[in-house]
């Protein structure tokens, strides 16, 4: 069964009690930190403390590579935490997406973020326009093979870091990531692109995966059709109406969502957020993490400028900066209550997924398929 369904930011990210006397900043975050109707979602961080391991490695022995972690566990509130392993994007590093990272450890699970290989390559938004020319099987495979070896060295990882021992269940793994970083989320989940010979990368030990900006059918990655058809486990794509691809010629939100149309039914999910940026899932364009776009490079072409670039004086930015925090905020909801049904098993957050909270709200800002 597919079911349509236009989620309102505006009732899901309802504001706070502000006084008047808010500047917009403080306005947005208040909405971006509110509760979500009924369904006992927030965006707010959770109430288990957040301990961090910024510099950790695990030895892959088939490639003799020290793999860079940074880990996010929680201190307190139990044992056995479910594992989310998070693939960055192309030049990104295992320390960003903190936002998120925090977030969902807050929540009760054990967030690990490897550093891939590619990581400080983006120079240029040509960097961006070249990626997949310059990324091919070879590194397919070994952002692949750094997410495996985190599952393969779980256990020497608790040895090495005595603050892990017992906090992880080996057994509860997902694996999530944005732009390369779902590419390389899909492979593990059993996607298989158009190569010769062919390329088989899943990893039967995930139990559920989060796409974030996903790629969808093309020559670049190459990508049909039938690349979705061996996704068996539990997915989610997520992407947003501003979410442009490298061509912005296309449709990209058809385009993205055509992961989603080709992947077999099953507890499969489709999110689409109006105005949701490519960056907007790293929380980027929020109150957090302005500091770090001004005078750098957008290097996802929402802003074509190479200097200086700040999402509130972007036209396409729409209708502004804070409602970037709203939609980050929203981001962190659904990508939580997906991790809450898949990983800790919770009926409640499946439901509300499908649709018995969401279908209760009016209006419109988010598309959700699901099947």
């Amino acid at each position: 069964m597919t079911r349509r369904i236009l989620f309102s930011l505006a009732v899901v990210m309802a504001a706070a009690c502000a006084s008047n006397s808010m500047d917009d900043d403080r306005r947005s975050e208040a909405a971006a930190t509110s509760t979500a109707s009924s369904s006992g979602y927030s965006a707010i961080e959770g109430t288990i403390p957040v301990g961090v391991i910024p510099a950790a490695t695990v030895h892959d022995a088939s490639r003799n590579k020290d793999v860079e972690l940074s880990i996010d566990y929680p201190t307190r509130g139990g044992s056995n935490f479910p594992i989310i392993i998070f693939s960055h994007g192309f030049g990104g590093k295992g320390t960003g997406y903190e936002g998120l990272a925090s977030y969902w450890t807050s929540h009760g699970y054990v967030v690990i973020r490897p550093t891939h290989a590619d990581a400080g390559q983006l120079r240029s938004l040509r960097d961006v326009e070249d990626i997949w020319d310059t990324q091919k099987e070879a590194e397919w495979r070994n952002r692949v093979r750094d997410v495996t070896a985190v599952i393969d060295g779980l256990n020497d990882l608790e040895q090495r870091y005595p603050e892990l021992k017992g906090k992880m269940d080996h057994t509860h793994i997902g694996v999530g990531g944005h732009s390369y970083g779902a590419f390389t989320t899909m492979l593990v989940a059993g996607a298989k692109p158009n190569v010769t010979p062919p390329l088989d990368l899943h990893d039967s030990r995930v139990r559920a995966a989060m796409a974030m900006s996903p790629q969808g059918i093309g020559a670049k990655p190459p990508l049909s059709a039938q690349s979705w058809h061996d996704v068996k486990i539990p997915m989610i794509y997520m992407t947003g109406s501003l979410d442009r691809s490298l061509d912005e010629k296309e449709d990209a939100a058809a385009w993205r969502r055509s992961a989603y149309e080709n992947t077999p039914a099953g507890d499969k999910y489709f999110v689409e957020i109006a105005g949701a940026r490519h960056l907007s899932f790293a929380g980027l364009g929020t109150g957090e993490l302005m500091q770090r776009q001004r005078s750098q490079v957008d290097p996802w072409g929402n802003n074509r400028t190479t200097t200086g670039y700040d999402p509130r004086n972007d036209s396409r930015n729409a209708p502004g900066f804070g409602n970037q925090q709203r939609i980050f905020g929203t981001i962190k909801i659904v990508s939580l209550a997906f991790w809450d049904a898949y990983l800790k098993d919770k009926t409640t957050a499946r439901d509300y997924l499908k649709g018995t909270q969401i279908e209760q709200l009016n209006g419109a800002g988010m598309v959700v398929l699901w099947k």
